[in-house]
């Protein structure tokens, strides 16, 4: 399925992403498919979130059960999503 929105990265992503376990780029992927069908948080929607103090404006969502995390923004005008950053948990908000 073809999603409804444009999926860009930032630069370094897709090299970081590419070093990753082969399990944890199949989970992005899969993520990233999300992204393009539909990329806002919802009540019932486990995984995502807004982002707020200096990440303000910017989307959250969880991959590879809770352990990585991609970092977005929705340009809603152009119909895009910019991936930008990704990462584990514990370091992405740095």
């Amino acid at each position: 399925m073809v999603g409804r929105y444009t999926i860009m990265k930032a630069p370094g992503v897709e090299s970081y992403v590419n070093r990753l376990p082969r399990n944890v780029r199949e989970a992005y992927e899969e993520r990233l498919k999300e992204l393009a069908s539909d990329p806002y948080p919802r009540r019932n929607r486990k995984g995502f979130k807004e982002l707020h103090g200096k990440w303000k404006g910017y989307l959250a969502c969880v991959f590879f059960g809770k352990a990585y995390r991609i970092v977005y923004s929705v340009d809603e005008e152009k119909k895009t999503v910019y991936i930008k950053d990704v990462g584990p948990r514990g370091d992405i908000y740095k």
